[in-house]
């Protein structure tokens, strides 16, 4: 029986730019992103050099999400025991605010990425769709942002979602964008308890993907191959070969 492989995130989890097939217009992951080339690690065995286990990957990453939806999205799924999560924790300063959309007239007029969503915001966002309006942005930034509440809601979301998934005992696993020196998220992180797996390294070359902005598939590649290695040690290590 197949195991699930779930992940959550935003544009570098989902793999935009990575190749033609998720530009930013695209709701779809790219099998170059980091998930997927995971669970093919997963299902394939070194010593052997065949495939002989079965885990599904289930990218549920949507680019420019906010750790709030990637709980949203989390609460959403049903998980079964002994299934594994990733997070790959989208900026802090990102958030949403929520509604009941899905319950109003308008509900179909929404994307799975903002079902409940009154407003998605995120600094420097100018987007002039009845979704995203760019005053709003600004009156959101302006008047209310801080970066101590903003990484207050990111280490209660992280704490909530690491008791959460364990209580339904899936093996869930947390990610970085950057090392502990170079993100301001780690403070949240280190509060909330949780351990953070790994992140997408930067050699400090910035090696970035054929549309110039997200990192280039060599970090997905790699990260694949470290994520991939250590599930097999935590918790696959007993699967019989």
């Amino acid at each position: 029986m197949s195991k699930k492989f779930y992940a959550f995130g935003c544009s570098f989890t989902q793999g935009i730019e990575l190749s033609s097939r998720t530009p930013y217009t695209s709701i779809n992951p790219d099998a170059l992103a980091w998930p997927q080339q995971t669970v093919d690690n997963l299902n394939y065995d070194n010593e052997t050099g065949k495939k002989n286990r079965h885990f599904t990957c289930h990218n549920l990453a949507r680019g420019g999400i906010s750790p709030k939806i990637c709980v949203t999205k989390i609460l959403r799924t049903t998980f079964q025991e002994d299934d594994i999560a990733v997070i790959l924790w989208p900026t802090y300063a990102r958030t949403a605010i929520l509604d009941k959309l899905q319950d109003s007239e308008h509900a179909a007029e929404y994307s799975d990425f903002m079902d409940d969503m009154h407003l998605h915001i995120a600094p420097g966002w100018s987007s002039t769709s009845k979704h995203e309006r760019k005053g709003d942005h600004i009156d959101f930034y302006n008047k209310f942002y801080t970066d101590r509440d903003a990484l207050f809601n990111l280490r209660v979301l992280v704490k909530f979602t690491d008791a959460y998934l364990k209580d339904n005992r899936v093996n869930v696993y947390h990610l970085a964008l950057e090392p502990q020196d170079a993100d301001p998220n780690w403070p949240a992180y280190i509060d909330s308890g949780v351990t953070i797996t790994d992140w997408l390294h930067d050699d400090g070359k910035r090696k970035l993907a054929p549309m110039g902005e997200h990192l280039h598939p060599d970090y997905h590649t790699r990260l694949a191959s470290r994520l991939a290695d250590t599930i097999k040690k935590d918790v696959f290590s007993g699967l019989t070969k």
